[in-house]
């Protein structure tokens, strides 16, 4: 795809076949794809005339609606991933080397840039592993009670192939809450 051009790029698509294929058309977020049929617009209780739009990957839409809509605009969110989500005014080829994730954003000269790690589970798996039977709120309640100051750091890959996340910095006073 050349996300520049919102179009499938030529010479990959020859050279796997799939020329003759009905390839999607490429939109930005939030573009209108088509109108719904009035019957499935009544099933869902929508107005006529209702339309459907095209959607994105989560991370970039939680931008969206936190309201990262223009350059400089930063967002983190999290989910499957911690990501960090910032709306760019130029596509920069030496973040890939990073590990930054760049791609259209929801106006023509935009991009969004995003950098994501594969902690965001890790409050969950941590429970399991070491906190017993104190639940997610439990933690969340101590994490509360603890100064920011002098706290473990994340040190967390990329990727799970990259390794485990570790603390690092860890003293004898740091408990549940620390982390």
């Amino acid at each position: 795809v050349d996300i520049h051009r919102l179009a499938w790029r030529d010479g990959p698509v020859r050279r796997l076949g799939l020329e003759r294929l009905a390839l999607p058309a490429i939109g930005r977020a939030g573009e209108p794809v088509a109108p719904l049929a009035p019957d499935v617009a009544g099933r869902l209780g929508l107005p006529p005339g209702a339309h459907l739009h095209l959607g994105c990957l989560d991370q970039l839409a939680g931008a969206v609606g936190a309201g990262a809509v223009h350059p400089g605009d930063v967002c983190q969110t999290t989910g499957t991933v911690l990501s960090t989500v910032c709306l760019a005014d130029r596509f920069d080829p030496a973040l890939a080397a990073r590990g930054v994730v760049q791609g259209p954003a929801i106006r023509p000269g935009l991009y969004y840039r995003m950098a994501f790690t594969l902690s965001a589970n890790l409050l969950d798996a941590y429970r399991r592993e070491h906190a017993g039977d104190r639940t997610t709120a439990d933690l969340t309640d101590a994490a509360a009670a603890v100064a920011d100051d002098n706290l473990p750091e994340l040190d967390a890959p990329a990727s799970e192939a990259a390794g485990r996340p570790v603390f690092r910095g860890v003293r004898p006073h740091h408990a549940h809450g620390h982390f």
